[in-house]
């Protein structure tokens, strides 16, 4: 029986391992293996919701995942509790539900925390500045932002640091300081970020109002120094003036 579920895994058919799992319950249930069982049902869950995610079917996706959140909470499986609550965090801001984002938002940091998670971290951290931008919250989105950024070093995840630059853009925009977000958003796409339809669209508002304030000329000449700029001095500068602004 485990043979055939991890062989449903192995070649990506969560659907068939899902109803296999769900129709061994008796099974689990009989021997004792309520947590195994669980683990099993909750796995299966979370490939067939990937692959809405990758349909942009997030109503479908939303409603599997809330089943594994239940199930990891149940477990008491902390690891995969915080990445369903990232993965629901992103779906509540696809459908621009800033409240709920935030919510789940903060409960993935605060559980990363406690367990020192940092990876989980950064993408919590990042989930939740986008949550305050849409809620207008533009000082605590940049600080959030920031905190991503500084755990830089340590994960040396670029994906990750771009998404954080993206935000830090968009944040300046709304301050009105054109110039330090066509720097963020230069540097964010020298550093290969492709965010999936759904991200790219929560940026375009952000990215429209800061174009907005300068003529194009000027934008494309400070997004090409962004983009041309190195890195690591990107990321230290942009510490650097979250920790002045702070102060």
């Amino acid at each position: 029986l485990r043979a055939a579920l991890t062989w449903a895994i192995r070649h990506g058919e969560a659907e068939l391992g899902l109803r296999l799992a769900r129709a061994l319950r008796p099974f689990w249930y009989a021997r004792g293996h309520y947590v195994e069982g669980r683990g099993w049902v909750a796995r299966f869950l979370g490939g067939l919701a990937e692959l809405f995610v990758g349909k942009e079917d997030y109503v479908r996706a939303q409603g599997l995942y809330e089943e594994v959140l239940d199930l990891s909470r149940q477990m008491e499986d902390a690891s995969t509790l915080v990445d369903c609550l990232i993965k629901l965090g992103y779906i509540s801001l696809f459908s621009r539900d800033h409240l709920k984002a935030t919510a789940l938002g903060e409960e993935a940091v605060m559980l990363s925390q406690e367990r020192g998670y940092t990876a989980d971290l950064a993408r919590a951290l990042n989930c939740l500045g986008w949550a305050r931008l849409l809620e207008g919250d533009y000082e605590r989105a940049r600080d959030s932002y920031a905190q991503t950024l500084a755990l830089y070093t340590e994960l040396g995840d670029r994906t990750i640091a771009a998404e954080s630059l993206e935000g830090l853009a968009c944040a300046a925009g709304t301050r009105g300081d054109a110039g330090r977000s066509a720097r963020y958003f230069g540097a964010a796409e020298a550093m290969g970020y492709r965010g999936t339809p759904a991200r790219v669209a929560l940026r375009e508002p952000y990215l429209a109002a800061a174009r907005s304030l300068v003529d194009e000329a000027t934008w494309r000449a400070v997004y090409a120094k962004g983009r041309s700029a190195d890195i690591e001095e990107i990321i230290s500068r942009a510490l650097e003036e979250a920790r002045n602004r702070s102060e």
